[in-house]
C-alpha cells in the first residue's frame, strides 16, 4: 500500500507471546555458547524449523526473538566470533535487497 510516496506495510503481528525458561526456546537452548552467548545461524535457523512445526501458534508475519545472550558466528574448530553482536541482517523476498539493521550508527 502506498499513501503520499511512502510504502506502507500492514502485518498480522497482532498476537504475541512471551516465554520465559529453557523448556520454551529449544531452539537457543540447543546453540548456547557458554553462558552468555548463542550461535546466531545455528538458533535462528532451529528457530524457523520449530515455529514452522508448531501448529498451537496462531499466523504470524514476522517472528521476533529478544534475548539476553550475546550472538556470536561458530568458526572451523568450534571458537565462536562474537562479531555479529548487535546486528542482524534482513533480506526481502521481494526484491532480494539485503539491509543491515544495527543498534548503533554505522559509518
Amino acid at each position: 500500500m502506498m499513501c503520499r510516496g511512502v510504502s506502507i506495510l500492514t502485518t498480522r503481528a497482532v498476537n504475541y507471546m512471551l516465554k520465559r525458561g529453557r523448556d520454551a526456546t529449544p531452539y537457543l537452548e540447543r546453540n548456547r555458547v557458554g553462558r552468555d552467548a548463542i550461535d546466531s545461524a545455528a538458533a535462528l535457523t532451529d528457530m524457523g524449523k520449530y515455529l514452522f512445526r508448531e501448529r498451537r501458534l496462531p499466523v504470524y508475519d514476522i517472528a521476533v526473538a529478544i534475548t539476553k545472550y550475546d550472538m556470536c558466528r561458530r568458526r572451523k574448530g568450534g571458537r565462536c566470533t562474537k562479531g555479529t553482536a548487535g546486528c542482524e541482517c534482513c533480506l526481502s523476498d521481494k526484491n532480494r535487497i539485503p539491509k543491515i539493521n544495527a543498534d548503533f550508527p554505522l559509518p
